[in-house]
């Protein structure tokens, strides 16, 4: 599970806060779980409709994204932004994956190696060549001669997802929120 962790910088304001808390009327406790749940849900739904309009990630990826609320023992609250998927940062972040030695990416014309995480998933044998244009590294079906798998030192992702982003914006908003939750009750 890749986990997220959203902090902000200063003091130890747990403490003092949780005393406080103890002394706090059911209106605001209310006011305070309710924003918390919007803010979950928020985080949730905008976080999921991001990842499905990122590309070519499916229900796994989208529904494996969850915000979760955690109470404390005064009644602080926690939002935990995490996903199912440990290679997540990846596309929330980008960056560098490097083979070793080599990463075997399926060609963009072999469908039937399409969406396999290794070459040892696919169904037919292969052998290892060298393209004769520019000497890359490819694995071939040897009874149909087509490539399948061609093999890179290292790949750079982009940055695909923008939880953070999404985090933070939800985070402005609460305020706002709180004001609501609480003025209704």
């Amino acid at each position: 599970m890749a986990a997220l962790r959203i902090s902000f910088a200063g003091g130890n304001v747990g403490q003092p806060f949780s005393k406080w808390l103890s002394f706090v009327s059911p209106s605001i406790r209310k006011a305070m779980a309710n924003t918390a749940a919007w803010a979950a849900n928020e985080i949730e739904t905008r976080g999921r409709r991001d990842i499905s309009a990122a590309g070519n990630f499916g229900a796994r990826w989208a529904g494996g994204l969850h915000a979760n609320i955690k109470t404390g023992f005064f009644g602080g609250i926690q939002i935990n932004v995490t996903h199912d998927i440990p290679y997540f940062l990846i596309y929330q972040n980008g960056g560098i994956i490097r083979g070793a030695p080599l990463l075997w990416i399926a060609a963009s014309w072999a469908t039937d190696a399409k969406g396999l995480n290794s070459p040892a998933q696919y169904a037919g044998r292969l052998v290892q060549s060298k393209s004769a244009n520019s000497g890359v590294p490819i694995l071939l079906n040897p009874d149909t001669k087509e490539v399948k798998f061609i093999g890179v030192s290292s790949v750079q992702l982009p940055k695909k997802f923008h939880i953070v982003e999404i985090v933070k914006e939800v985070s402005n908003e609460v305020a706002v929120r709180y004001n609501q939750e609480y003025n209704a009750s």
